[in-house]
């Protein structure tokens, strides 16, 4: 059985404020792109999908050890994203787990409740 390797993100500023999903967001969901750079210096874009009730972003992560994707908010603010996995022993399948993302080289805050991923702008 395929089990994908999903990290839910959300941006907040650092008073906690919603940049996404708030009131007046600063970056609107639908003009976010996300992409990565393959060997040939090319980029591809990432699918992703847009969860407004729970109020994240939902990508599915290639299952590497360390993997890097960009995330661009709009055409002027673009964050390199990092992340982290290892296999997990304890997993039936063997499979992947995320261990940690990182925005620019800062680690994100997991909440193991909503089980999202926060960036801070």
């Amino acid at each position: 059985i395929y089990v994908p390797l999903v990290a839910n993100i959300n941006y907040i500023d650092n008073s906690g404020k919603d940049l996404i999903f708030g009131d007046n967001p600063l970056y609107a969901p639908a003009n976010i792109k996300m992409y990565k750079v393959l060997a040939n210096d090319q980029t591809a874009p990432i699918n992703f999908t847009i969860n407004k009730d729970a109020k994240f972003l939902s990508v599915t992560l290639d299952k590497l050890e360390i993997g890097t994707f960009y995330i661009e908010l709009k055409p002027d603010v673009t964050d390199k994203i990092t992340y982290t996995t290892k296999i997990d022993q304890n997993s039936p399948c063997k499979d992947y787990k995320l261990i940690d993302i990182k925005q620019n080289d800062v680690f994100a805050k997991f909440d193991n409740k909503t089980q999202v991923w926060t960036l801070e702008k």
